[in-house]
């Protein structure tokens, strides 16, 4: 693996950054934390939206523990390059590759007090020190489903794996029942995500760009935007004229959004704004970070990934309570887009046609746009709380 990712480092920005952000990071990880007599506590996250998922926990330990140091490693460089180093983190790495060596120098280095790996992230050589030394380790808003290898009848060291967790806390009911045919306990806690956009509504948020650009015209937020996605957008744009529309592309290509912008025949940046652009129907979010907080200045949201990779975070957008759109391709395995379709609030849809009906029957009536409203509201704050019963568990367990 660790030759074909410096293979690829020629070829690849991201896979370069995954090879030189490793490169001379053991160095900084002993000097870092050499001197450090404070308790830590790991978080361990694939990229950002599992950083995302993790907060409320950090943010709850930081409340109840603020001398306990949180330090969080990070598999790919979109997550790590992302987050800063700020009030809640104390640490950012890269994860070393999992080999057995790189295992327990890490781990001998950090000497964690608690480990939390967020969703997914399963790596058999840590898991298996962490394990060895009797250090608490946690599966937090993970979700289990039947074709993962750990039900398989080949995934013998799978299965192997998820023994070395002290407890997994799960999203949903089928996660446990999952869970308990190879004989493991997990208890249902939810998804630590409701908290984080509950949070993010709640803070204070407003930019003079954005105030001048929506006025009182209604909104349609376009959120990470994959290059899948741009066909159907584009077309719908250009149909739909009496809405504006907020762009954030999934990542910020320079050539990309001038090929976007002259499809449009033009659309303003937030980068460039002036008071000319307030006229424009589009304005295009050339940076990173802000997306969660811009789906408060709409009425409508489509949420990218729906053709492609799979679906952005569309609780970000259901927290305001505007009914959600997206490709239909791959949303299946996303609990919370399956919960949103059956409530009526989200639509998954296949073309121009189909998103263009759905659209103008929900701008024409306004009771069933009320509807939706309250099943968002009702369904995201039902679903909060996620965090305090983790830890809450945890104090229990121990």
């Amino acid at each position: 693996m660790d030759g074909y990712l410096r293979a690829s480092a020629l070829f690849s920005g991201k896979a370069k950054q995954f090879v030189e952000g490793r490169r001379h990071q053991w160095q900084k990880i002993s000097d870092d934390l050499k001197l450090i007599q404070e308790p830590i506590v790991w978080f361990h996250c694939a990229s950002v939206g599992e950083f995302e998922q993790g907060i409320p926990i950090m943010e709850a330990v930081k409340k109840t523990h603020p001398n306990k140091k949180i330090l969080v490693t990070f598999f790919s460089p979109s997550g790590f390059e992302a987050i800063k180093v700020d009030k809640i983190v104390d640490f950012k790495y890269y994860l070393p590759l999992d080999y057995p060596k790189n295992a327990r120098k890490l781990i001998d280095l950090m000497k964690p007090e608690q480990v939390f790996f967020v969703k997914y992230e399963f790596w058999f050589n840590y898991l298996e020190v962490l394990a060895k030394l009797n250090i608490p380790t946690y599966s937090v808003s993970s979700i289990f489903r039947p074709n993962q290898p750990f039900f398989k009848w080949y995934g013998t060291l799978h299965r192997k794996m998820l023994t070395f967790f002290d407890h997994f806390f799960v999203q949903d009911r089928p996660s446990v029942q999952l869970l308990s045919t190879i004989g493991l306990e997990a208890e249902v806690t939810g998804d630590t995500r409701f908290d984080r956009v509950i949070a993010i509504k709640e803070e204070s948020f407003s930019t003079p760009v954005l105030e001048k650009f929506t006025g009182n015209a209604p909104v349609m937020v376009i959120g990470s935007m994959r290059d899948e996605d741009v066909k159907l957008i584009t077309s719908f744009i250009l149909s739909h004229d009496h809405i504006k529309f907020i762009v954030a592309p999934h990542e910020i290509v320079e050539k990309d959004i001038v090929s976007f912008q002259h499809d449009l025949n033009h659309a303003g940046r937030y980068s460039t704004f002036t008071e000319k652009d307030a006229d424009q129907q589009v304005l295009i979010i050339d940076n990173i970070g802000m997306l969660s907080k811009l789906y408060r200045y709409g009425q409508y949201a489509y949420i990218g990934g729906g053709f492609s990779d799979g679906l952005h975070n569309i609780l970000e957008p259901a927290v305001y309570e505007i009914p959600i759109f997206f490709g239909n391709q791959q949303f299946s395995k996303f609990k919370e887009a399956i919960d949103l379709i059956d409530i009526g609030a989200a639509f998954p849809v296949g073309g121009l046609a189909e998103m263009s009906r759905v659209f103008e029957d929900l701008d024409e009536d306004k009771n069933r746009y009320q509807t939706i409203k309250s099943a968002l509201h009702h369904y995201v704050f039902t679903n909060q709380g996620a965090a305090d019963k983790i830890l809450s568990a945890i104090d229990r367990l121990q």
